[in-house]
């Protein structure tokens, strides 16, 4: 027989796990009752599935896609090199699906950045049918499929809204130059945006400063012929060490920040010829004749206006330095977001320097021995192939390729297993796309360098 005592204390547990059952299933069933019930309150603002002749969803079971892992930086990077081997495997389906993209969706821009309109043309082979306008009268046609808001001028948005519209959230500028200069908290866009596009590689549709391929084919398709001919040109020709152009002399603290390092490279006993806005007594540097200037020289300084702002890299970089034929000294971004983008050991990197006197005499090392100095152009010889985000479609025409359910892109993007995983390559998501926080996605990871507060 069993003692009773025994038997009591095995229904006295028996009933303490029922209890706990119950309130947990009760806690899990009223939340996912809240949940569904904000879902339901926003989802006038998402857009309904569009529709195309791609939009069938194809989960490519044949093909592995590599897992992604965070970096210190809370940044991702593949942890399989065979996703290079995925985007080649996809390219047959990508042709196809640009092939049948024929119907033309339009792209708004409801106001131009800063006032200025420019003409933009998508190529239909690479990015789908879409024509790009300023035309605010088209808000209401029905092939009108997005539209995009400058930062700026958020404010001003349609009365009215389409649900099979996505709003895109745009912006080019750091996150100091929103939130300290023009005091923009972000908190009031809760729900309201589908899409971002920014520098940042995480953002929906990726729209940086440069892609190093297009740079690298940029440079070659000017050239000889030749890139090795071509480079020992262009070395050749130097005749100073170093220069940097500036026109932001203090606005954020990462400009003073930057302003104060390059005067302290200075009395380090580094010649640096200073032109620009913030320097209006010495020489001169017209836009026309930027490039030529800064060939003749061994290095620029690509000092960021913001220190280790996620992404944030600039013309600086891109067009000042690489198209200037000029190796780049670089300071403001994470030095693992810069090698997620720059061509291969194409970068000094003063993050890496215990002190700047020992960055001084790297640079005067440098610049006395020329083999050192020409391993970091040697890039400037290879493929454009080797080059990172080759193949990765950007800014509007990645945006154009979304409309037509062609989601291959974000196979490129850092988060692919956390945020896009489960949108088809090819096809619409069947879930509603919004950004939930414009506020804690643009300002929440950054380190206190970047912004102390927000």
């Amino acid at each position: 027989m069993v003692d009773r005592a025994v038997l009591s204390k095995i229904l006295i547990v028996l009933i303490v796990l029922v209890t706990s059952s119950t309130y947990l299933c009760y806690n899990f069933l009223s939340d996912t009752f809240n949940t569904f019930s904000k879902t339901h309150q926003v989802l006038l603002r998402w857009p309904k599935r569009l529709t195309s002749s791609t939009n069938q969803h194809e989960p490519f079971n044949d093909i592995q896609i590599p897992t992604t892992t965070k970096t210190a930086s809370n940044q991702a990077i593949s942890t399989d090199v065979g996703l290079t081997q995925v985007r080649a495997n996809l390219s047959q389906k990508l042709h196809e699906a640009l092939s049948n993209s024929t119907e033309q969706y339009n792209i708004i821009i409801w106001e131009p950045p800063f006032g200025v309109k420019s003409t933009i043309h998508l190529d239909q082979s690479k990015c789908g049918a879409c024509d790009v306008s300023y035309d605010q009268g088209k808000v209401n046609d029905s092939m009108t499929k997005a539209v995009v808001f400058h930062f700026n001028k958020v404010h001003k948005m349609p009365q009215t809204r389409r649900l099979d519209q996505y709003y895109v959230w745009w912006s080019m500028e750091g996150p100091p130059a929103l939130r300290e200069l023009r005091g923009m908290k972000l908190s009031e866009y809760d729900n309201v945006f589908n899409l971002t596009m920014t520098y940042r590689q995480d953002s929906d549709i990726y729209s940086p400063y440069s892609i190093a391929a297009d740079v690298l084919q940029n440079i070659q398709s000017s050239g000889s012929g030749d890139p090795n001919k071509d480079l020992d040109q262009l070395i050749s020709k130097k005749n100073a060490m170093v220069i940097w152009m500036v026109s932001n002399c203090g606005a954020t603290k990462g400009a003073q920040t930057r302003m104060k390092l390059v005067q302290d490279l200075i009395i380090a006993g580094l010649p640096v010829d200073r032109r620009g806005g913030c320097f209006p007594k010495n020489k001169p540097a017209p836009r026309g004749q930027q490039l030529e200037i800064i060939s003749e020289f061994k290095f620029y300084f690509a000092f960021e206006n913001s220190y280790h702002c996620l992404d944030y890299i600039t013309e600086k970089l891109s067009f000042n330095a690489f198209r200037g034929g000029a190796v780049p000294v670089v300071f403001g971004a994470n030095k693992s977001d810069y090698q997620a983008v720059v061509p291969p050991n194409s970068c000094i990197y003063v993050d890496d320097f215990e002190n700047l006197q020992n960055l001084v005499n790297y640079l005067k090392y440098l610049d006395k021995n020329v083999t050192a100095y020409k391993e970091y152009m040697k890039w400037r010889t290879m493929k454009p192939e080797e080059m990172p985000n080759y193949g990765r479609s950007t800014k509007l025409c990645q945006l154009c390729r979304v409309l037509h359910g062609i989601n291959v892109d974000n196979l490129f993007n850092p988060f692919y297993s956390e945020k896009y995983s489960s949108i088809p390559l090819f096809g619409h998501s069947s879930a509603p796309r919004v950004v939930t926080s414009l506020r804690e996605w643009f300002y929440g990871p950054l380190s206190k360098d970047c912004l102390a507060n927000y």
